[in-house]
Formats: structure tokens, C-alpha cells, sequence
């Protein structure tokens, strides 16, 4: 969104914007660069932040991103700023490599390469080479170590982050080994959650997210809720894995529960019972509102299996209202447990299975007997006997062996009452 074109504006929503415009749910404009850095998986700032975008992970301290560019073969990397924004140093031009580089990129070859990547660690590092450069090879190492502790770039970076470009650089076989290890782990832990098809349709997806797990040092837990977050974004919910598997549980609980719970929904509270802690994400400004610009980041909590049954309760009681459903949930009970019995007669009645009973499909004008009235709430789930009688009056109650005996006692009955007349 950078390299905007002269006189060209965008419409959101019905609103027209042009470049110095800030864009809806962000304290950026159009035009801001920040919107063009390139994250993991290929996408850009504004395909996961700008309006309709995939949304950001919480990683605990949300802090703006920076960018240096070194003088060694002019690359740019991403690195996380504590103070929130861009810092100083990264509107300065790297500095000129001037002769005491070179004499010190002969005894610290991986820290020039570090410093070509960071050109504000120039003037440091060179006051510092000033008064070493005679020191032994020990001394100037341990005291490399305490200058770079005292550089602005050490203070605007978190301790993972320096200490991943640190490695990267003197030690570039134990990083490439690091980012090994990330690229097995984060595709074990995609193929558990079910998650696996859709990212490896993504270009570059698994190389980004091993770099940045290795970059912010994520814990197994931080790395599957980016998944998961990650995951939200593909248009058809995963097939095998433990995200469907919990899908699989929600679902059979709500209907436990003689509540209807969407696919999107199982789907979603599926995604957040595998993270831990939550992530950002995008959502309109005013879903219930009147149309209007842009969206909003919000942050979405982690849920517990408990908190989904909290949910699917809610829904229950706002459904049933005259059913104690915190009485039967505290008791280990669903509603269903309670319609056994009634499930049980109109099984046995239309010669079905009682898997085969769906108590939501008969409707609550049958299920519900009984008026709410000023002195009370009277109403209740049909009984047994109510339940055989709604069975009989179904189509398939003619298909039964009761519906033939019926028959024949019936014509029995006109017999008999004919043949005595």
C-alpha cells in the first residue's frame, strides 16, 4: 500500500479514502510502508491487518515492527520493537564502513555480519573497536558482548529476538539446525490439529513460521494457537485431527443439550479450545450496526471445554426456559438425559433405533405440553404416553408390526360387533 498512484483513492464499505487517509481500525494511513513488510506465509501487513485481514498473534507485548537495511546485499529483516514504533535509528543511512571494519570483521566475522545487517550497531561497535582493538582476543570478546548490551538496538529488541540474530550470524550451522527442528515440530503439530493440507498448499508458509517461532522463541503452546489462528482462515474446516474431533464433541453436546449450534460456530470454539493464552484477529467494526468503514482488531480469548459448555448452556437456558439447566449440569446431566425415556417409547414404537431419534426434529409445539402463564410457568417435555401417541400419528407408524396388530384388532372388533348384530 506503499507505492500509492497519484489521485487514486479506495472505497471500503461505501467510504471513499485517499492515501493520507487513516485506514478504518488502525492508527495507520494508506500509504504507510509498514503496510507492504512481508510476514511469514508470504502475506503482507495489510492482508493480515488491514480491513477483511487474517489478524495478528498475541504474543504478550504488542509492540510496532522495525526495519534495517544492511549494507550486505541490502536486506531487509523483521524484528520486534518494545517501544511500540519505529525508533530513530532506522531513518538514519548505514553507516560507511570505514577502515576499522574490515580489521574487525577479520577477528569477529560472524558480529560484522551482524552489524551489516544492523548498520545502527556501527558507531557503537566502532567506539568500541577504538579502545580494544590492542586488548587480547578474550578481552575483546567479553567486552564486545557488554558494548552491544549498551546499544539502542539491544534496548528496542526483545531478549529472543537479539539473541536469534546473534546465532544466526556466529553460528549459522546451529541456526539452520534450530530452524530444522521448528520446521519438524510445526509440521507435527499441524498434522495433529488436522491443519496440515491447507498450510502446505500455502507458498513459503513453513519456512516463515520456523523462522519466527525460532525469532520469539515459542513454546509448543504458542505455536499451535498460531496455528489455530492461522487455521481460521481456510474456507473449509479441517477433516481429521483434533480440531475435529472437538468440533465432533461440541457438536454433540449442544445437541445433548436440544440446542442448535452452527458449523462456523463448533468450528470456531473447536480452534480456540487448542490455544493457549489467544490471538488477535479482524472483525467488523459493528457487526449489528448499520453498513459502515473498516474492521477492528480484537483480541480472542483461549476457551476451555468448560467455557464451551458454558455456552451451549446459555443457548439452553434462553431455549428451555422452563429447564433448570444448571441443576442438570451440575448433576453431569443434558436435557436429552432427561427425554430417555420419551426417546426410548417413539424408538420402540416406530421399529427405529433410538440413535435414529432426532427429539430437536419433532418441533416444540409436539415436545412442549403445558402454558406459561402470570402465576407460573406450567410447561414441560412431553411424557411417555404423549410420546407414543405422537409417534402413531406419524407416516411411518404404518409401516410398523404394531400399526398391522392395531389393524387386525380393529377389524376384529367390526367382526365381531357385525356377526353378533
Amino acid at each position: 500500500m506503499s507505492d500509492w498512484p497519484e489521485g487514486q483513492t479506495v472505497t471500503i464499505d461505501g467510504v471513499e479514502y485517499g492515501p493520507d487517509d487513516i485506514v478504518p481500525g488502525t492508527d495507520k494511513t494508506f500509504n504507510d510502508p509498514w503496510w507492504s513488510i512481508v510476514g511469514p506465509g508470504g502475506m503482507t501487513n495489510w492482508e493480515v491487518f488491514g480491513p477483511g485481514g487474517a489478524g495478528g498473534y498475541w504474543t504478550g507485548d504488542q509492540g510496532g515492527s522495525d526495519l534495517e537495511t544492511g549494507s550486505g546485499g541490502g536486506s531487509s529483516r523483521r524484528t520486534t520493537n518494545r517501544t511500540g514504533g519505529m525508533g530513530d535509528e532506522d531513518d538514519e543511512d548505514p553507516a560507511p564502513l570505514e577502515g576499522w571494519f574490515d580489521e574487525f570483521a577479520q577477528h569477529f566475522p560472524g558480529y560484522a555480519k551482524l552489524l551489516e545487517a544492523f548498520p545502527s550497531l556501527m558507531d557503537t561497535v566502532g567506539a568500541w573497536w577504538e579502545d580494544e582493538k590492542d586488548s587480547d582476543y578474550n578481552q575483546q570478546y567479553n567486552s564486545l558482548l557488554g558494548a552491544i548490551k549498551g546499544s539502542t538496538w539491544y534496548e528496542d529488541h526483545e531478549e529472543p529476538m537479539r539473541d536469534s540474530f546473534v546465532l544466526q550470524f556466529t553460528d549459522p550451522a546451529q541456526w539452520a539446525a534450530n530452524l530444522e527442528t521448528n520446521l519438524f515440530d510445526i509440521k507435527s503439530f499441524a498434522k495433529e490439529e488436522g491443519l496440515y493440507d491447507y498450510f502446505n498448499s500455502r507458498s513459503g508458509y513453513w519456512d516463515g513460521m520456523a523462522e519466527q517461532a525460532e525469532r520469539n522463541a515459542w513454546s509448543e503452546e504458542q505455536i499451535r494457537t498460531r496455528l489455530v489462528q492461522d487455521g481460521l482462515a481456510s474456507p473449509t474446516a479441517p477433516v481429521r485431527g483434533q480440531i475435529k474431533r472437538n468440533m465432533d464433541k461440541i457438536k454433540s453436546y449442544a445437541n445433548s443439550m436440544m440446542v442448535n449450534m452452527s458449523d462456523t460456530d463448533a468450528r470456531k470454539f473447536a480452534s480456540y479450545m487448542e490455544a493457549t493464552g489467544g490471538f488477535y484477529h479482524m472483525v467488523p467494526t459493528d457487526p449489528d450496526g448499520p453498513p459502515g468503514p473498516g474492521t477492528r482488531r480484537e483480541f480472542q480469548g483461549a476457551m476451555s471445554w468448560a467455557g464451551v459448555q458454558d455456552h451451549i448452556h446459555g443457548l439452553a437456558k434462553n431455549k428451555w426456559g422452563f429447564i433448570d439447566v444448571d441443576d442438570l449440569a451440575e448433576r453431569g446431566l443434558t436435557i436429552a438425559d432427561t427425554l430417555s425415556e420419551v426417546k426410548n417409547t417413539i424408538a420402540t414404537t416406530l421399529q427405529l433405533n433410538s440413535e435414529n431419534i432426532n427429539l430437536m426434529g419433532i418441533g416444540a409445539d409436539d415436545l412442549i405440553f403445558g402454558e406459561k402463564t402470570d402465576s407460573g410457568d406450567g410447561r414441560r417435555f412431553m411424557d411417555i404416553q404423549e410420546a407414543e401417541n405422537w409417534a402413531k400419528r406419524q407416516s411411518r407408524y404404518e409401516m410398523t408390526d404394531g400399526f398391522r396388530g392395531d389393524i387386525r384388532d380393529l377389524a376384529g372388533s367390526i367382526a365381531q360387533a357385525w356377526g353378533t348384530r
